[in-house]
């Protein structure tokens, strides 16, 4: 008779960990790519987009709300019912919303479809849980490395193809090719990402109000920071969409903490490891997003002299004068270069931990935003200053903070868990903008009728975000002191899945 170990039976399982993380990373991809393409559209000169750039700007903000509410709901969604289901779902809603925009009339149809494609968001924590309920465990880390890794390529890379798209064709080809790689995605996940296990399902009911609630509650919050930048952030109308929503926000805690499946197990937060977790997603939404993502550009786009009228050339403080796609470019080589080191990154995250990894990420962070000082005035320097920035810090961080959300919560909550986690990044990462264009504007550099930044920006943006790196470190030194009760020794994850939520939580 033939008897087969466990061992063998695990190898066997090893070697379709490769077509499932291919699986995985291809969906991953669609919702990365369709988050960052359609940027490119508020500089488009077609005249179909005229010439009203506050109406342009919800191509990319009509996106942004749906994604940040659709991310909660569908994560917790995809825990109860099946995530594979809840991704081709997604997928399929995602093309629509693609052909939608192609086809549209009108910018207004466009607007529209882009706020359809928003549910594709919520790719991400769906992937990370079904790596994590169909991968053998030592093969966890890296998949939620990949995945983290690549939405980052991806979304730099829609950026830039977005781009040659508009330079070399019309329009609509974004939208087109959105919708092919959606239908791409929706095959290749039908045949190489395993059924849901039933058992490992939450299941029960929906909870329809708490949906309502968290989306609209989300929806306001993120309306108001959005806006700020139009309307300053100190301005009565933005502080009230903030209101309402954090008002809205607090119905839910109470609504939630009374149901019995609830869209978030808010008890989680008793587990200080998990708060602390999701305070350091925050800061470092705030610093290492937020604020990079608009000082590195305002940086690399600001000339590097302006010539007055009279024909006298006056240099520029800081300024590096790139082109609009060349101050792209560094954001997608600091991508490739995370991509490329993954592996190291997640094998550094199984030897030394998720917090360690985390805490590296978040000192090299502090040592980039300081290298600011010293590389603004070399467009070379600051390039790979920057690279080192986004590939290796943001790489680190993109790995350790999902796998600490991971080693807190047992598998059957683990998307609605990354996605909320998404959702606190999400929305830190857009105060972080806001917040970053008062500080780059503080002792502008003026000629005539317009300003340029300063030096005196410079500084208070790369203080915002050496700030914030520090603060993160030692948000998650003290989060990595707290043990997680019942832990399994030989778990890369220290998975608490078979302990209950009440003991897990303390």
């Amino acid at each position: 008779m033939d008897v087969r170990s466990d061992n063998d039976k695990l190898s066997g399982k090893e070697r379709s960990a490769g077509v499932v993380i291919a699986g995985l990373l291809i969906a991953e991809m669609v919702g990365a790519f369709e988050s960052g393409m359609a940027i490119q559209l508020l500089y488009s000169n077609d005249p179909f987009f005229g010439t009203d750039i506050a109406k342009l700007s919800w191509v990319v903000t009509a996106y942004t709300l749906v994604a940040a509410a659709a991310t909660g709901i569908c994560g917790r969604l995809g825990d109860q019912f099946g995530r594979r289901k809840i991704l081709i779902a997604v997928l399929l809603i995602a093309t629509i919303g693609s052909l939608i925009s192609a086809l549209a009339p009108n910018v207004e149809i466009v607007i529209a479809g882009r706020a359809v494609q928003g549910v594709a968001a919520c790719i991400l924590p769906l992937t990370f849980g079904m790596a994590r309920q169909a991968l053998p465990q030592h093969k966890v880390a890296l998949a939620v490395t990949l995945l983290g890794i690549t939405a980052s390529v991806a979304g730099a890379s829609g950026i830039l193809l977005s781009g040659f798209i508009l330079d070399h064709f019309t329009w609509p080809v974004m939208f087109y090719l959105c919708a092919g790689l959606s239908v791409v995605a929706c095959v290749s996940s039908l045949i190489l990402i395993p059924r849901d296990n039933a058992k490992e399902l939450s299941g029960g009911k929906v909870d329809y109000l708490g949906a309502v609630l968290f989306a609209a509650g989300v929806w306001a919050i993120l309306f108001g920071i959005t806006k700020s930048s139009e309307w300053g952030f100190d301005d009565s109308r933005t502080w009230s969409f903030i209101g309402v929503g954090a008002l809205v926000m607090a119905l839910l805690v109470k609504w939630e903490l009374r149901v019995s499946e609830p869209v978030f197990r808010l008890q989680r937060f008793r587990n200080r490891k998990f708060t602390l977790t999701m305070l350091a997603t925050a800061v470092c939404g705030f610093g290492l997003m937020g604020v990079a993502s608009v000082f590195n550009k305002a940086v690399m786009r600001t000339p590097q002299s302006v010539e007055l009228p009279d024909g006298q050339v006056i240099d520029l403080p800081v300024g590096l004068g790139f082109s609009a796609t060349a101050a792209s470019l560094p954001s997608v080589l600091g991508a490739v270069v995370g991509l490329v080191l993954s592996p190291l990154i997640a094998r550094m995250t199984r030897t030394l931990g998720a917090s360690r990894t985390v805490m590296l990420g978040s000192a090299v962070g502090a040592v980039g935003y300081i290298g600011f000082l010293f590389t603004h005035g070399s467009a070379v320097a600051f390039v790979i200053n920057m690279v080192m920035l986004v590939g290796i810090g943001l790489g680190f961080i993109f790995a350790g903070l999902p796998m600490l959300i991971v080693e807190c919560v047992p598998p059957s909550e683990t998307s609605a868990s990354t996605g909320m986690q998404m959702v606190v990044r999400t929305a830190f990462t857009g105060v972080g903008t806001s917040v970053v264009a008062v500080a780059l504007a503080l002792g502008t550099f003026d000629l005539g009728s317009k300003s340029f930044m300063s030096e005196t920006g410079l500084r208070a943006a790369v203080l915002l975000g050496i700030a914030a790196s520090v603060l993160s470190f030692l948000m998650i030194l003290a989060a990595s002191r707290i043990k997680t009760v019942g832990a399994h020794p030989s778990s890369t994850s220290r998975d608490v899945g078979d302990v209950p939520a009440a003991v897990a939580a303390e």
